[in-house]
């Protein structure tokens, strides 16, 4: 034990230096973690928001056609827009 008190110290000077051992290990670990996220994540979820969006729009738009907001030429028209 008396190693371990040696390497980190004692007191405040011990807390500060594992709180810095933790900063240099866990730091890097966490931007590793982060950079992995919003670059494969970020293309995956723009894929995914583009598909529930058209389903959105066209959910919208069967419902404004059901309620009589717009006539089937209309309708048709969006359709085709949306499903591109």
């Amino acid at each position: 034990m008396e190693s371990l008190v040696d390497f980190l110290g004692s007191g405040r000077m011990a807390l500060y230096n594992v709180a810095v051992l933790a900063a240099v290990i866990l730091l890097p670990i966490l931007v590793i973690a982060l950079a992995v996220r919003w670059g494969f994540g970020g293309a995956m979820k723009d894929a995914r928001s583009s598909e529930s969006g058209s389903r959105m729009a066209r959910d919208i738009l069967d419902e404004r056609y059901a309620k009589g907001e717009i006539e089937r030429e209309e309708y048709e028209g969006m359709r085709r827009d949306i499903e591109g």
